[in-house]
């Protein structure tokens, strides 16, 4: 049963991590574009 949870948790976090990555690329792509246009 212990390694059913540690399995499961394991799961959830590659998941969120997962739907985490394109949030944080388009965070990143944002805050680039500002920055940019800023220095112009």
């Amino acid at each position: 049963m212990k390694e059913f949870l540690l399995y499961t948790k394991e799961m959830l976090a590659r998941d969120f991590r997962a739907q985490l990555a394109p949030i944080l690329a388009i965070r990143n792509i944002i805050i680039r574009n500002a920055y940019g246009s800023s220095a112009d």
